[in-house]
């Protein structure tokens, strides 16, 4: 019988899902800021200050 090989997670796969956990946050935090100058820029657009969170946060 051939001898199985046992794997175990070491630090860089533990950096790795750290990092990706905390993109989606980041990406929140770095929209956040221009939010009210955007919504201005299309404030002449009915609904604006609903609509630019929403279409700058649904994922494609």
């Amino acid at each position: 019988m051939p001898a199985v090989l046992e794997r175990r997670a070491g630090i860089p796969q533990l950096v790795l899902l750290l990092a990706g956990s905390c993109l989606s946050v980041l990406g929140a935090v770095l929209i956040a800021p221009v939010l009210p100058q955007m919504t201005g820029h299309f404030a002449d657009v009915p609904g604006a200050d609903v609509l630019v969170p929403i279409v700058l946060t649904v994922p494609p």
